[in-house]
């Protein structure tokens, strides 16, 4: 299993400026060819968290992959509109904004930024339309996660993922949490999103 740190993220807010949407997906796609070319592994899966997902839905298009997994994947974000007009305005009056969440979600502080450049905004939303435009060409098998009551993410996204995808082998699967958290936190809802990921990945081993 190997994490990509990608461009931005891991060291601070900052270091956010200036980065854009394409960058992101060739963090991955880069990190595909080395995996490859090492000969390392004998199947290379790509899974992604949140926006993550839709990079790996884009990486896919540039190299084959053995499959996808998303956990949080989005369509549309929940007040997508608003955020959309959000990105265009807010720039022109502040450099960033802080993160907003409902009080009851588990935040970890140490691995997430609590403040991004609102410039950012606009790169996340074009990662996000790029990759629902280009569904239909998606053929890697694909792993869809989705927590029951997210606070961020629309129902019906992984929904429209599903359908839209070209993929002859597609799952979806419902996680259920105690809370409205964006994705699996602690516990049970860790374990069994594991074993969830680790079924579909026997599964292609043995296809």
């Amino acid at each position: 299993v190997k994490i990509l740190k990608l461009s931005g993220h891991g060291t601070r807010p900052e270091d956010l400026e200036g980065v854009k949407w394409h960058d992101w997906v060739e963090d991955v796609v880069s990190e595909v060819k080395v995996c490859k070319k090492s000969g390392e592994f004998d199947r290379i899966v790509i899974g992604g968290v949140s926006m993550g997902g839709n990079i790996c839905l884009l990486t896919s298009l540039q190299e084959r992959v053995n499959g996808l997994i998303l956990i949080g994947t989005p369509v549309h974000l929940k007040g997508h509109l608003l955020i959309k007009v959000f990105s265009k305005t807010m720039p022109f009056f502040r450099k960033y904004t802080k993160k907003v969440r409902p009080r009851n979600i588990f935040f970890n502080e140490k691995d997430s930024y609590q403040y991004f450049p609102t410039k950012n905004m606009k790169e996340v939303l074009h990662t996000i339309e790029e990759s629902v435009d280009s569904l239909k060409e998606v053929v890697a098998p694909i792993l869809i996660l989705q927590t029951k009551n997210d606070f961020f993410v629309t129902k019906y996204s992984p929904w429209i993922i599903y359908k839209n995808v070209s993929s002859k082998v597609r799952e979806m699967r419902w996680i259920h949490t105690n809370s409205d958290n964006h994705v699996p936190q602690k516990g049970v809802e860790v374990d069994k999103t594991a074993e969830v990921i680790e079924q579909f990945i026997e599964g292609l081993e043995s296809s």
